[in-house]
């Protein structure tokens, strides 16, 4: 059974997913798991947008709050039906990861990386200032840590993961991108490189 923390992140993940495959931006988002809430957050035409995704444990459902008419016109359409499923339940989405075995690692994997992938995104304006940006290496070496330790990752290259933890932090932008790349690789997770 997935906790509802997992259960959070898997969500947010799928809708920055469905919304980048959908041609929209991909928001940051935030979980504020003791209120089972994502914050998701877009930049629109210089303005900010944020739509709240609630759980309800005992009922096993998802509610939308869109705060702008541009959420309710042009993501809630794209993104709802990911909500409005009996598949968003916690009981079937362990279930549904079971008939393609190869599904769960790839995405409790994504989870771990997501604050890596979030950090090299903030810090991407800055790439060619004299900015450290050792903490892209850090979030991404404690995410392989947790994929070492996760049994569900187990069929991951665990020998190259672990020789990726050894290797030191960067301050440079790219050098630190190039690292989050190569544990993204061997965790079979396209690239954060653009």
């Amino acid at each position: 059974m997935m906790n509802y923390q997992e259960l959070l992140r898997t969500k947010a993940l799928e809708i920055c997913e469905q919304c980048a495959a959908q041609g929209l931006p991909k928001p940051t988002f935030m979980l504020i798991k003791q209120s089972y809430l994502v914050n998701f957050t877009w930049f629109h035409e210089g303005k900010k947008h944020i739509l709240s995704l609630y759980y309800k444990p005992t009922r096993q459902s998802w509610t939308l709050s869109p705060k702008s008419d541009w959420l309710k016109n042009v993501v809630i359409p794209v993104v709802e039906p990911l909500c409005a499923s009996p598949a968003a339940s916690p009981k079937e989405t362990p279930a549904s990861s079971t008939n393609n075995p190869s599904a769960l690692p790839n995405i409790k994997a994504q989870a771990y990386f997501e604050d890596a992938r979030s950090c090299l995104e903030l810090l991407r304006p800055f790439a060619t200032d004299n900015v450290d940006c050792s903490l892209i290496c850090q979030l991404t070496r404690r995410a392989v840590e947790c994929i070492l330790s996760d049994p569900a990752c187990s069929s991951l290259d665990q020998v190259a993961l672990a020789a990726c933890i050894n290797l030191p932090d960067s301050p440079d932008f790219f050098i630190a991108k190039e690292y989050l790349n190569r544990c993204l690789t061997l965790c079979r997770i396209s690239s954060a490189a653009r």
